[in-house]
């Protein structure tokens, strides 16, 4: 016997069949019970997101979802809603998981795919911690507030000022030779952290001091 139309996934059914004669006699009827099992629901995967640290407060993800009806997403550890990809949405500062999963036509979910990264805004900052010049050279030993780099510039402070020497990614202790003796100088740092916030400068005034006469 066959049947059509759909039979729902997860429950039990049960085909009972009996035997009834010329006479109208019935017999006993004969039962068969069996369940569907849902399966494993369709894999998805997020092939686009935001950098694992990043200072964007604007998160886009976009997901592969083959086989599968429609989409569900949950941010956070909250529930699992319907959404389309791509998917934006604004975060705070912090840490932060976004999941994916797809679901069939049966309404079978499958497993979710996960994604974590770190929300940072906050820029860093440069503390100058001492300094020394002569009368042709400076040092300076400074210290940043996080990892990342530190961008180092020495502008002669002339009429107009001029920049001597502007360092990308400078180290503590930073030196300069060949200075001008007896000028004015301001010595700069600008740290970046790993997110990409950029901190305010920290400067230090200075002057080279005068050649000595013997």
């Amino acid at each position: 016997q066959n049947f059509a139309g759909p039979l729902s996934v997860g429950g039990e059914h049960v085909f009972a069949v009996r035997a009834a004669d010329l006479a109208g006699n019935r017999g006993d009827a004969t039962t068969h019970r069996w369940t569907i099992e849902a399966g494993a629901g369709p894999s998805v995967t997020i092939r686009e997101h935001p950098d694992e640290l990043t200072n964007e407060t604007r998160a886009t993800f976009t997901i592969d979802a083959p086989g599968a009806a429609r989409i569900e997403c949950s941010q956070d550890g909250g529930d699992f809603e319907g959404c389309s990809s791509p998917i934006s949405f604004d975060v705070d500062e912090g840490d932060h998981e976004f999941a994916a999963r797809g679901v069939n036509a049966a309404g079978v979910a499958g497993p979710p795919a996960r994604f974590a990264w770190t929300v940072d805004t906050t820029p860093p900052t440069v503390e100058i911690k001492s300094f020394g010049a002569k009368t042709t050279t400076a040092v300076f030993e400074f210290e940043p507030s996080e990892d990342g780099t530190v961008e180092c510039r020495l502008v002669a402070s002339l009429d107009p000022s001029e920049v001597i020497e502007t360092d990308d990614d400078c180290a503590s202790a930073k030196s300069y030779k060949g200075l001008s003796q007896d000028t004015a100088y301001v010595f700069s740092a600008v740290a970046t952290d790993l997110a990409g916030n950029v901190g305010e400068a920290a400067a230090q005034e200075f002057k080279t001091e005068p050649a000595q006469i013997d």
